[in-house]
């Protein structure tokens, strides 16, 4: 139990309701927020019923405030930057990456177009079949991405594309995170410029609409021109943008 002189509580679920309301009011800006607490404030019952049991540090995480409700407003990047830089030994900055926002009525809209071969079949993934592969090849791979990929499945689900002889493994494939975002996006190299992940993507973002009934977004390097390509042709919109505090050292 927390202590009078305790300088965090912890978010219950009705506090998170109250606070998504309040975000409510600021998207598509601070859709990003929104969708990470609701998927958490989705989830509540499951992640504190089962928390001993979850592998990805990722996953296993709770929401907690100041006890006097003090806030901080991403305006202040310039000056946490300069902290970090001062101040923080072992800690760097990661690349900008631009908040990609849809809302439900386009997803709505999203024609899923590509005629698939006959061979090849749409599927949701199975995070005890699939969860290996997909996180091998993760860009951003580290030691406990296994457990990240597979919970990922287990909360939130994903969808994989199939060919025939493939051994049941997916040639294209994308799982939803603990943002509430599609991500892990990733074609094998024999089977891109097919048109798959555009519509695997789509189909996972109709899929959630329907599901949640909420806009979606998106994280897009500065980059990854690829990427933003695709974002923009489905009718994503940057909102916001965001840099990630990575620890180096321990």
């Amino acid at each position: 139990m927390a202590s009078n002189s305790d300088i965090l509580t912890e978010c219950d679920k009705v506090f998170l309701t109250s606070l998504l309301h309040i975000l409510k009011k600021h998207l598509p800006r601070e859709i990003r927020s929104y969708n990470t607490i609701y998927n958490y404030w989705y989830h509540y019952d499951k992640i504190n019923e089962n928390r001993a049991n979850l592998r990805s540090d990722r996953w296993n995480f709770q929401f907690y405030r100041h006890r006097y409700d003090i806030m901080c407003n991403e305006e202040h990047l310039d000056l946490v930057k300069g902290i970090v830089q001062k101040k923080c030994d072992g800690w760097i900055l990661l690349p900008v990456e631009n908040i990609m926002w849809i809302s439900k009525e386009k997803v709505d809209k999203l024609e899923l177009n590509v005629t698939l071969p006959s061979d090849v079949r749409v599927a949701p993934l199975n995070s005890d079949k699939h969860s290996e592969i997909i996180a091998d090849h993760w860009y951003y791979k580290s030691e406990n991405t296994f457990y990240l990929v597979k919970e990922s499945i287990e909360f939130n689900g994903g969808l994989g594309i199939f060919r025939r002889g493939s051994n049941g493994q997916p040639i294209c494939w994308l799982a939803t995170n603990e943002f509430f975002t599609p991500g892990f996006l990733y074609t094998i190299e024999s089977e891109r410029r097919k048109g798959f992940a555009k519509y695997l993507l789509a189909a996972e973002l109709k899929r959630l609409c329907i599901q949640h009934g909420l806009d979606m977004y998106s994280y897009v390097s500065n980059g990854n021109a690829n990427s933003l390509k695709l974002h923009e042709q489905l009718g994503f919109e940057a909102v916001n943008r965001l840099t990630w505090l990575e620890k180096t050292t321990s």
